[in-house]
């Protein structure tokens, strides 16, 4: 939740969508549409193409790799100039694509991990920071374009989300070691190895 909650406010740059559209890409407002659209997009193509996670072993590793990926979209997308709106629109998509997988990997460890009387309310709090994190995040991006630039706003958040994925592996190993075997039979429960928080 931790690593979710770094990663939506520092990559959350929605609010500075309308400058590049009307100062990098000069697109107006149906290229702005397009990219509030683009997110969509790949969110819905990780989504219905999501079925091989379930061979996934480590999915707390994965997660990072996510997050990692949500990151590097993000920076790159800051780095486009005009000319460059459609590479723009596929660097959003992935990014998106790839915070969706985030979601789905650690919901999994969330399902499997925390123990049936605690995990509704967890679930709760997760939820508050899905939706707490992104708008946060505009409230950061906002105030950075103010101070230097809203490239750099965009670019710095990318890269902190990289590092806030190191920070907290660094800080809870046992979130990359993470594992999860597969069920022997298929009328027996999931087993779940690998981390101090399955205990």
């Amino acid at each position: 939740m931790v690593l979710d909650l770094a990663a939506m406010f520092f990559g959350s740059v929605r609010a500075l969508m309308p400058f590049y559209a009307e100062q990098v890409f000069r697109v107006g407002a149906q290229g702005l549409g397009l990219l509030y659209a683009a997110p969509g997009v790949g969110a819905l193509i990780a989504a219905i193409t999501s079925g091989w996670v379930s061979g996934v072993r480590r999915p707390g590793m994965a997660v990072l790799l996510a997050v990692c990926a949500w990151g590097i979209g993000i920076s790159a997308f800051g780095l486009m100039t005009e000319g460059m709106f459609l590479l723009a629109l596929v660097l959003v998509a992935i990014a998106e694509a790839a915070d969706v997988l985030s979601a789905i990997f650690r919901h999994t460890i969330l399902q499997s991990v925390v123990r049936e009387e605690l995990r509704g309310r967890l679930t709760a709090m997760n939820g508050l920071f899905v939706i707490g994190g992104p708008n946060l995040g505009q409230v950061r991006a906002g105030a950075v374009a103010a101070l230097v630039s809203p490239q750099f706003a965009v670019i710095t958040g990318g890269l902190a989300c990289v590092l806030s994925a190191i920070a907290v592996a660094i800080w809870a190993p046992e979130l990359p070691r993470y594992e999860r075997t597969t069920a022997v039979k298929d009328d027996e429960p999931q087993e779940v190895r690998g981390s101090d928080a399955a205990t």
